[in-house]
């Protein structure tokens, strides 16, 4: 009886996942309107094009976590625009600015900006009501050398580092040498390593697949973890609906992959995550710690401690 029950849970919670989930047309129509965006920018003839611009995914859209938004909301879509510049050469402004103004030179583009300033920073392109999805285009300049001992040293991890700008930081508008830094590309990078070394065997469900599953984008592969990190997200949708204090995606997913532990069922992997993930929080000088596993220096819940209800909601919403 047990068993049976299990096993009625299980299907039942792969229903509710591939009822959730982003299908594979949707991501393929968000894929072409960011990859347009990309081809505008990178032209000959536009004004960053010595700057040899490169958009890629990041956040959900990248790991293949995203899910369908609720009535009302729409698919956010995050994306990347990395300049070949330096902070010697550009003030934050000057690069947000950049983007901005090439953005602008198409007509299409310019009346998709919202808010027409930018906001603080990224500049979002809103697509037709119908599309559902927006686009929200970072601004970045690589980041990937160590000085040590006079010589420059490149990690794994530090190849796929980014400066990104801030217009709420003081230097925004001054060439500082101290900007945010952050490591989208070596996020995913790091999912996908989690999802390799915690698991025998990487499960599709697509009916009918006949790839190789290693050739296959992260939002194709339908493994264990993304599907429970689905399950997570809309768990806290519908619970806190639009409340600006929820948990944000990027800490779920971050303990939920550190929580995982290769189980092969969505019963068995939810059960363990949701007991285990407030294990991965810790205390540092009186505030909560989550660390980026690609940064030790950021701590993804860097707002729980000047809105502790940030925290409240988060330990309500998994009963912890």
């Amino acid at each position: 009886m047990i068993t049976q029950s299990r096993n009625a849970i299980e299907d039942k919670l792969q229903e509710l996942a591939e009822k959730i989930a982003i299908p594979n047309s949707m991501y393929e129509e968000a894929k072409n309107s960011y990859e347009a965006v990309g081809e505008w920018l990178a032209k000959e003839t536009s004004i960053l094009y010595k700057y040899s611009p490169q958009i890629y995914p990041q956040g959900s859209f990248a790991l293949g976590t995203a899910i369908l938004p609720l009535e009302g909301c729409e698919l956010d879509v995050d994306a990347v625009c990395l300049l070949e510049t330096t902070k010697d050469n550009v003030t934050q402004a000057e690069l947000k600015e950049l983007v901005g103004k090439r953005l602008k030179e198409n007509a299409t583009y310019e009346k998709m900006i919202d808010p027409k300033n930018g906001g603080r920073r990224c500049w979002t392109l809103k697509y037709a009501h119908s599309r559902n999805f927006h686009i929200d285009i970072l601004p970045a300049i690589p980041c990937n050398t160590i000085k040590f001992n006079d010589a420059i040293f490149k990690t794994e991890v530090e190849k796929t580092a980014i400066y990104i700008t801030d217009k709420k930081r003081a230097d925004f508008y001054t060439f500082s040498s101290d900007w945010l830094k952050s490591n989208p590309q070596g996020y995913v990078n790091w999912f996908l390593d989690e999802m390799k070394n915690k698991t025998k065997s990487i499960r599709v469900y697509n009916a009918g697949c006949d790839e190789a599953i290693e050739d296959l984008p992260l939002y194709r592969k339908k493994h264990i973890l993304q599907r429970v990190i689905q399950l997570l997200k809309r768990h806290r949708d519908i619970k806190f609906g639009t409340d600006e204090d929820k948990s944000i995606s990027i800490i779920i997913t971050t303990l939920a992959t550190k929580s995982y532990m290769g189980e092969e069922s969505l019963y068995e992997a939810l059960l363990n995550i949701i007991k285990t993930m407030k294990q991965h929080i810790t205390m540092q000088n009186g505030e909560y710690w989550i660390e980026n596993p690609v940064n030790s220096e950021e701590n993804f819940a860097d707002k729980w401690k000047e809105c502790p209800r940030k925290a409240k909601l988060f330990f309500i919403g998994w009963n912890l």
